[in-house]
């Protein structure tokens, strides 16, 4: 199996409108890559609080099958991010090798977060970041989805 870890950085990207409020809560240390909390089944959301401009949030996913894979960022207040901002960026097994980020969607209207890359099965580190200088308490959601 191979093991992802994904990195959220402040930005959102919210494609339903908006969250599952039933994810499991981020809990500290998770600001690294050794300390990412998980190992998580795909299917992951999460949320989690930015305490400070400089608090990254780092989750390990352990996908059972290769193929695409959907990571976002949702507010949990139901709007368009603008408080967390967070900003994801994705990461293989080693937690050097980069598989690829976002920091906010493609069409430019929201401050949410998302991508779609291919990963082999097994592990996927991903860390969540606020962006831009976000200087305030701002909770997100994460979500990690494999198609």
């Amino acid at each position: 199996m191979i093991a992802i870890l994904i990195a959220i950085l402040p930005s959102c990207l919210d494609g339903s409108g908006g969250f599952d409020t039933a994810g499991s809560d981020e809990e500290e240390p998770n600001g690294t890559c050794a300390e990412a909390q998980g190992p998580y089944e795909d299917g992951l959301v999460a949320n989690g609080t930015f305490s400070s401009s400089e608090d990254q949030d780092w989750y390990l996913v352990d996908l059972s099958a290769g193929g695409d894979v959907e990571i976002r960022t949702n507010d949990v207040n139901g709007d368009d991010c603008s408080d967390a901002d967070p900003q994801i960026d994705v990461y293989a097994a080693d937690c050097t090798t980069y598989l690829g980020g976002n920091d906010d969607d493609a069409e430019g209207d929201t401050l949410c977060s998302g991508l779609v890359l291919s990963a082999a099965p097994g592990p996927l580190h991903v860390a969540v970041a606020p962006c831009c200088g976000v200087e305030r308490s701002a909770r997100y959601q994460v979500e990690v989805v494999a198609h």
